[in-house]
């Protein structure tokens, strides 16, 4: 028995390639380093951008995801893609000045990063453990649209201004210092905390408890962060919430804000509307929100163009 136990494989034998196959996302430093199906359609240049190979992974027919090749350049972003069960390759440059939306989550082992204007979009799904070469490409893209001088009057640095949260949730305090320049100075933030939807009591003892988790938002001189929880609703019945999801919105790319009021638990419905005509919408209890009305007040001077 013993002998069999020693020769027996640690793995399971129809998974047996997983251990030893599987490639990380890798920085690639030059032209001649860019994997052969990538070189030839990507031209060579005597400033070599920041670039990323994705090996992608084929777990199915359903699950697959493509083989990638990113560069960012000065003025754009360039993402060339190879389907695992296609031979083509598709390539998609977005400028930087057109960017409308920008989305970086990540959910356990799981990470994407999302980012489109009004005519393309670009997702580059990445394990979570390859986050430290996507977030030097997120920063330099954000880079652009914040600004290094010093916070003006009515602005407080962010670790100032999101003191408080530290206490309030850990996860979203901790989320906002990773997805928000420290240096970067903050108009207003909503911090809308786990709002209970409805409850199952037996004998006054609640069995199942359905609720709104916590979520974030951030207005800078420059751009509206919404920082939120992977799932939106969740139960007591349901696993716990890991993860969560950053969506960065430029100012100059949203055509119209407004305040809706509700008849709920969560009774106000901030509406973004952008440039391309798609809409986000949050939700909050304003009674629950300190200083929210600064907070709208910051938004509509700043978001809504005026006539």
């Amino acid at each position: 028995m013993a002998t069999i136990a020693l020769n027996a494989p640690w793995y399971f034998e129809k998974k047996s390639h997983l251990p030893l196959d599987v490639t990380w996302p890798r920085r690639i430093f030059s032209h001649q380093h860019i994997p052969a199906e990538f070189r030839e359609v990507f031209p060579n240049s005597s400033e070599f951008p920041y670039a990323i190979y994705c090996p992608g992974e084929d777990t199915g027919m359903f699950t697959s995801s493509p083989r990638q090749f990113v560069a960012l350049t000065d003025k754009e972003l360039v993402v060339m893609s190879r389907d695992t069960h296609r031979k083509q390759i598709t390539s998609t440059a977005v400028p930087l000045e057109t960017i409308i939306r920008i989305e970086y989550g990540a959910v356990l082992l799981q990470s994407w990063l999302n980012i489109r204007n009004a005519s393309q979009k670009i997702a580059i799904p990445f394990p979570s453990v390859a986050g430290h070469l996507f977030k030097p490409l997120l920063d330099t893209i954000l880079a652009r649209d914040s600004q290094e001088a010093s916070p003006e009057s009515g602005q407080q640095p962010m670790e100032a201004a999101l003191d408080d949260l530290k206490d309030a949730n850990l996860k979203l305090f901790n989320a906002a210092r990773t997805y928000l320049d420290r240096q970067q100075a903050i108009v207003a933030t909503a911090y809308q905390p786990q709002v209970e939807l409805s409850s199952k009591r037996i004998f006054g003892v609640p069995v199942y408890t359905k609720y709104a988790t916590a979520h974030l938002a951030v207005l800078t001189k420059t751009a509206l962060i919404l920082i939120k929880e992977s799932q939106a609703i969740a139960s007591s019945q349901t696993r716990p919430v890991y993860g969560g999801s950053m969506t960065y919105l430029p100012v100059r790319q949203i055509r119209h804000i407004a305040f809706e009021d509700v008849p709920e638990k969560l009774n106000c419905v901030m509406n973004v509307i952008l440039t391309d005509n798609s809409s986000i919408r949050t939700e909050f209890a304003t009674d629950m929100v300190s200083n929210f009305e600064y907070f709208e007040e910051a938004c509509l001077n700043q978001c809504v163009r005026k006539p």
